[in-house]
Order: C-alpha cells, then structure tokens, then sequence
C-alpha cells in the first residue's frame, strides 16, 4: 500500500470530489445523448455516498491518535483504513477529471466511464459499511484499546460485511490503494489467479489449458466478471489451490513476466561489489575508513542488484557482472 501518505485533517479533497459530481451531474443532465441519464443517476449517488462518508472518516479523524502505539510513531490500524478512504477519494477525483476533460470528444466512451462510476460508487458503500462498523467497534472497546473486549462482537461486525461487498475491490478498483507503478503488475496477477482457478478445478484438464488464453482475455476485458470469480476463490479454495498458484511463479515463462507487466528501468544488473575497505570524507574533512562486511567464510564480494529508473552521472560503468 501507498504508505508515507500524508493525512489532509481539511475537507478540500471531499469537497473537490462534491464539485466534480454536481458539474457532471448538470452537464449530463442537460445532454440528450443516449445514456446521460444513467451516468448522471450514478453521479448523483457518488454525492450521496459522499456526504456519508465524509462524517464518519472525520469522526475516526478525531480519535484515531488515542491508539498510536507512542506519541513518536503515529500510526494504527485506525490511521491506515482513513489513509486508504482518501486514496479512494484521489481515485475518485482522478477518474472524474479524466471524464470532465474527455466528455466533449467524439470518442468519448459514455458506457465505459459509466461502468468505472458506478463501480467507485460500489466501493464507496463499502467503505462506508465498515467505517460504520470501526466506529461501532470504537465505542464497543476500552479507551486506547485497538481491540474489544468482546471477541463475539468483531465477529458480528465481519459476518455483516457479505461476500458480494467484496467483488468490487476486485474489479475495476483494484488495487487503487496502491501506487500505479504497482497496479498493472497486480492485476496482471488477479487476472492470472482468476484465470488459473478454471484450470486448476475444471475436470477435462487438457480443455482448461488449452482455453487458457481465452480466459486470461476475458478476466481482463471482464472486470466484474474476475473480481466475481476472485472473490469465490477467497471463499472456497482450499490452501492446495493457492500452493499450486504460487508454484506458478517457478516457471521460466512467468520468471519474464516482470519485464512485461512492470514499468521499464534503466538500468538493471546484477554485480559484486569487491570486498574492500574504502576511505569515506566526513563533514567535518577527517576521513573515515569503512570496512567490508565479514562472514564465516571470510572476506567476499558482496552480490546486489542495481536498479535505476534513469541513467546518473557517476554510476560506474565496468561492473562485475555475476
């Protein structure tokens, strides 16, 4: 997850979020093409959902410091879920801004921006349920306690949320609590596991496999349909399933798969760096010497990987490659 997100305690996000919707809401309103009436019906329940959320997140705002764990280290469970609303939030006005700036084209594609605010909307009613029930579980927990006295009554809390309030945090939201380097390879994966489990409990196997393709292009043009499928894997699959899943990765074609699916660096090499000690130059103009680091086999050369989005002035050029 994208950590290091500095929390916003102001409402500019949520109410620029709010101004976004009311313009779509009046310009799609007052379109006559076919299918403005429902992308405006959806943004109108996006304000909706917004006006819900707003409080409660800024109702957890308040508490949440009583549960850091030190005054030095601000940080809880609390913390992250407000951290990954106003993620959602940015995801939100992301999409709207891409909607605002493309809505006047000839290719403006109605049904499927229709199709990512509707699913926003989904997601936002989940996010909503389980504030409503972090918020009960607050007033159900002694002051500072990150967790209740009752276990029974978290286990009410989670038998509330149902399975389908899951499916769209699969769908075409996935992953948006991340950073956007890490969503295509993500769902690539998704992709990949809902694809796999047709595989791997279909009966005529040599059928699977070779529909296997197929089914990887849909998973990917089909987000409801993956984030379904997902979702009744979590429920169902035993742990053999995710075994064989993850033996998948042992494979030289899926060894490649970073190169495709991660964005490209500049540099990446595998070298050793020679185990000797080198002089550094303190602030203060006294050099220190640095020694190399010792094992029990002594002396050796220390094997990284260099990784650089962008070529530098000064990086070495004859390297030890191993």
């Amino acid at each position: 997850m994208s950590t290091l997100v500095e929390i916003d305690d102001s409402s500019s996000s949520y109410d620029k979020l709010k101004d976004l919707c009311k313009e779509n809401v009046i310009y799609f309103t007052n379109n006559e093409r076919n299918g403005s009436t429902a992308i405006a019906n959806s943004f109108e329940q996006l304000f909706e959902n917004i006006g819900n959320i707003k409080p409660l997140v800024f109702e957890l705002r308040n508490v949440y410091h009583l549960y850091d764990f030190d005054p030095s280290i601000p940080g809880n469970g609390y913390r992250s879920y407000v951290t990954v609303v106003d993620l959602f939030i940015a995801h939100c006005i992301k999409i709207c801004n891409q909607m605002t700036a493309n809505r006047d084209s000839f290719f403006f594609r109605k049904a499927f921006y229709t199709k990512e605010i509707e699913s926003c909307n989904q997601v936002m009613s989940a996010l909503v349920l389980c504030l409503e029930n972090l918020c009960l579980l607050i007033g159900w927990s002694e002051p500072g306690m990150l967790f209740a006295g009752n276990d029974t009554a978290a286990l009410e809390l989670m038998m509330k949320i149902e399975p389908s309030k899951l499916c769209p945090f699969y769908g075409r939201c996935l992953a948006f609590q991340f950073n956007e380097s890490l969503q295509p390879a993500l769902k690539t994966i998704a992709i990949m596991m809902a694809a796999f489990s047709e595989v791997y409990y279909n009966e005529n196997g040599m059928l699977a496999r070779a529909n296997t393709a197929w089914n990887c292009s849909k998973y990917m043009l089909n987000p409801e349909l993956r984030a379904r499928r997902i979702v009744n894997v979590i429920q169902y699959s035993s742990i053999e399933f995710y075994k064989a899943f993850l033996f998948l990765g042992e494979t030289e074609l899926l060894k490649s798969l970073p190169n495709l699916v991660s964005p490209a660096v500049a540099i990446n090499r595998l070298i050793a760096i020679p185990s000797k000690s080198f002089l550094y130059l303190k602030p203060d103009g006294q050099l220190f010497e640095i020694q190399p680091p010792l094992c029990h086999i002594g002396p050796a050369s220390l094997n990284v990987r260099l990784i650089a989005k962008t070529k530098r002035e000064g990086m070495v050029k004859n390297i030890l490659i191993f």
